[in-house]
């Protein structure tokens, strides 16, 4: 076993004064650039808006097609699924004609569906063919599409009765149906 005495002499055997500078310096250097690597890192997400699980949903008001006003914290009480989606994106249709069967399946036990379209001008058409028994909102000038940072079409979040995200999902998976389903009957307690 080496004593200190020891260690100095053989880090001064070893190496030079200099090269002893250039070895600290870089060990500060990266202690330094780590930790701001961390702190950045932690700035992004809380800059990014995006809500993780456990993150009470941001509330808003928005009109539904039919021309409504619709607020999010009024369906407290309701498992709530609200999906950002767009008229262009195939597997966000897919997802309205499915979560809306999944409302008709749930709804009398306390399960809703907030559909957000981010290109209401484009969306009206379809809306009026597919008639959505769900709350079918226009983010008319994207404000509630930019307070939840949306970056992918579709996403979704489920907002548990008391208002708390519970599932987050960007783009598209065929199992999402699958997550959320399983999700919604836990948290109406129908696991019976």
């Amino acid at each position: 076993m080496m004593n200190m005495n020891n260690r100095k002499q053989w880090l001064a055997d070893s190496f030079s004064v200099k090269q002893l500078f250039c070895i600290a310096s870089l060990c500060v250097l990266l202690f330094h650039s780590s930790l701001y690597a961390a702190a950045e890192e932690n700035t992004q997400a809380a800059r990014s808006g995006k809500l993780s699980i456990g993150s009470q949903a941001y509330d808003f008001t928005l009109k539904s097609y039919q021309g409504e006003n619709i607020r999010l914290f009024e369906q407290r009480g309701n498992i709530v699924l609200l999906l950002f989606w767009a008229p262009w994106s195939g597997s966000s249709i897919r997802l309205l004609d499915q979560f809306e069967a999944l409302q008709n399946k749930y709804g009398e036990d306390g399960f809703k569906v907030i559909s957000i379209s981010i290109e209401p001008n484009k969306s009206m058409n379809l809306l009026r063919k597919l008639e959505p028994q769900h709350f079918s909102l226009l983010d008319t000038d994207t404000l509630v599409s930019r307070q939840y940072n949306i970056s992918a079409i579709p996403s979704l979040y489920l907002v548990n009765r008391s208002g708390d995200v519970v599932v987050a999902l960007e783009g598209f998976d065929p199992r999402y149906i699958e997550v959320v389903e399983s999700k919604i009957i836990k948290l109406l307690d129908l696991e019976n």
